[in-house]
């Protein structure tokens, strides 16, 4: 039997060189962030190469339009890919094709679950670190469970960090803590752009945390030169967490505030530092519930599911989906800070506006069809015959088409006269000494004549189609049910779509946020006696106010390259205890003296930069916030 096995053995490892001979490219897919909860909102594709030179196509399909990553296999090629399927449910594709085979690989979908307590996510070294605050801790006076207190907790290593907004846009707060000053720069510049669109980022503290010193950061942190102290106890942080907190421990306290920082103390000790930053913020906790003896401590859970439960990441959220989802025939502000969006033109002025065409209502056209059959049978041929003029029919029935076929479209013409068009509306947010600003909006784009067009984007970290289901023409809704199908997108680090399809007479809308390089376009400085310098670097017109704390100012100009002097403490202010809507700017403003303008930027086209603008139909809101704060 012995030789027989000898040959069993030799035909299988034959089988296996030549299975692995012809599949020379392996492809894994695996969830960017690890945790309790499989997520595939972030997925990435680890790929590698053992055979010859290979080139091709990572196509990712779920219940939307697929995205596709162009790359390169060199022969010994390690890759890593982070992709974004847009489906919540049913089941992904990950199709790699290149010109020396194809990989398939599918797998069920599972969006992200919405926990009463939030989500977080914690980049470092600690997986599972976070793992307390899905936790039930009891309500003392009532007796029962805090259910509110649970949330959601995931990981990724700081070198598997991704370096785009769009993959931590679902998380209340990013926790970095041991081992996070590993994170690339695209990761770093990433998480500043999260933040300015709402997001939270707790640095960790303790003992030791090096990324504190990371010249990366330095720049929207609300300290620096950051020391160790010991304490023994803190009533402080008791109270937060509602039981004594365990001693000692260690905290960082910085030696120095950064302007615009607020701090919670323990006696001298800063215990917590905060920094608004856009419209998020950036805090740093001196110490670090990951390191004994907090670790130990019961109160943690309370006292960090107060940082991802925060009302003001919430009413970022609120804002910047406004944008990127209202009906934009509603005003896009509605507090008083606001800037109404510039009105529509008049019906003569709108004649070349594709958007503001509808289509007649469904009972009007079978009522002109029905009509339309009536006389053609009756007069082309009953009438006509009892006449003895039945002839006729060969020029009334002709005539009776035509003049009903203009009907019909005489609602639609002003689709035939118009050129390819496009209309955009969002908010741009600009944070004073970042140079990463974020746009949040929606275009509308008509394709007069059918074919394959380039969008022209340029820094779109995501983008998703509108689905519409009225049936008419203009805001409100197009018949588009295709989501992002025909969009044909490209994913090269930003989202592209080189090879959109439309047919004649197409409507498409979509939804996304851009990557804006704003390079300090407006700069603030406090001057003295109760006044603000104001000056608009960016090469658009500014039409808006000053918003500082609770007050609204009177609107002014600022054309580009000018400034002026604008008193603080002026024009509309806020009652005590008045409930601001949810678009009002001074929701960012108020509760810390902040500084920013609220207004429209003229001029400034985001998103597809293909055909005629509908200036009447487009309106770019601009949010810019002052380093300095009116309160010390």
């Amino acid at each position: 039997m012995k030789p027989y096995r000898r040959l069993a053995v030799a035909a299988f490892g034959a089988l296996a060189v030549l299975g692995w001979a012809a599949d020379p490219i392996r492809m894994d897919v695996r969830s960017t962030f690890s945790g309790p909860v499989d997520d595939t909102s972030v997925m990435t594709v680890e790929l590698q190469n053992d055979g010859p030179d290979a080139r091709g196509v990572l196509q990712v399909s779920g219940g939307a339009g697929p995205t596709s990553y162009p790359l390169e296999l060199p022969r010994g090629a390690r890759k890593r890919i982070v992709t974004f399927p847009t489906v919540p449910w049913g089941e992904l594709e990950f199709t790699l094709s290149t010109d020396r085979g194809a990989v398939v690989k599918r797998l069920p979908a599972s969006g992200m679950p919405q926990m009463p307590g939030g989500s977080a996510v914690l980049i470092g070294d600690d997986s599972g670190g976070l793992a307390f605050l899905r936790r039930q801790t009891l309500d003392k006076a009532a007796g029962r469970p805090e259910q509110s207190i649970q949330a959601r907790d995931a990981y990724v290593k700081p070198e598997d960090a991704p370096g785009r907004p769009l993959a931590y846009r679902a998380f209340n707060a990013v926790f970095l803590g041991p081992g996070a000053e590993r994170m690339g720069d695209e990761a770093v510049e990433a998480l500043k752009r999260y933040a300015i669109g709402g997001g939270s980022i707790v640095f960790l503290g303790g003992a030791s945390a090096p990324i504190l010193e990371d010249p990366r950061w330095a720049a929207v942190l609300p300290g620096r030169n950051w020391k160790p102290k010991t304490l023994g106890r803190s009533a402080t942080l008791a109270s937060l967490g509602g039981s004594p907190v365990p001693g000692p421990f260690t905290v960082l306290a910085p030696a120095q505030r950064a302007v615009g920082s607020r701090e919670r103390r323990e006696g001298e000790t800063v215990l917590e530092s905060e920094r608004s930053l856009g419209l998020g913020n950036v805090v740093v906790l001196g110490y670090s519930p990951l390191e004994p003896p907090l670790n130990a401590w019961d109160g943690r859970t309370r006292l960090m599911a107060r940082r991802i439960r925060s009302g003001d990441t919430q009413r970022a959220r609120q804002f910047v989906g406004g944008y990127m989802h209202t009906d934009p025939q509603e005003a896009y502000y509605a507090g008083s800070s606001g800037v109404a969006r510039p009105a529509f033109g008049s019906p003569q002025e709108n004649l070349g506006d594709p958007f503001s065409t509808k289509l007649p209502a469904t009972s009007a056209v079978f009522g002109i069809l029905g009509l339309y059959f009536v006389l053609v049978v009756p007069v082309s041929f009953l009438v006509l015959r009892k006449m003895k003029r039945g002839e006729l029919a060969w020029i009334t029935a002709p005539a009776l088409s035509l003049g009903f076929a203009a009907l019909l479209f005489q609602s639609a013409q002003g689709l035939y006269s118009a050129a390819l068009s496009s209309a955009s509306q969002g908010v741009l947010v600009v944070q004073q000494g970042v140079p990463g600003a974020m746009f949040y909006g929606t275009s509308q784009l008509f394709f007069p004549r059918g074919g394959v067009y380039d969008l022209k984007l340029s820094g779109v970290d995501s983008l998703s189609g509108v689905q519409q289901e009225n049936q008419y023409y203009g805001y409100g809704g197009r018949g588009n049910t295709e989501g992002l199908e025909g969009f044909n997108l490209v994913d090269t680090g930003e989202m592209v779509a080189p090879r959109l399809e439309a047919s004649n007479l197409a409507f498409r809308e979509l939804s996304y946020s851009q990557k804006v390089e704003a390079d300090d376009w407006f700069r603030f400085s406090v001057q003295g006696g109760g006044k603000v310098r104001v000056e608009n670097r960016s090469p658009y017109d500014f039409s808006g106010r000053l918003v500082d704390g609770e007050y609204a100012g009177t609107s002014f100009d600022l054309a580009p390259g000018s400034s002026k002097i604008v008193p603080t403490r002026q024009g509309e202010s806020l009652p005590k205890g008045a409930d601001l809507g949810g678009n009002d700017v001074r929701n960012f403003t108020r509760s810390d003296g902040r500084i920013a303008l609220s207004g429209a930027l003229r001029g400034f086209r985001p998103g597809p930069q293909l055909g005629k603008e509908v200036e009447s139909r487009s309106g770019v809101a601009v949010l810019a916030f002052a380093q300095e704060t009116l309160r010390p």
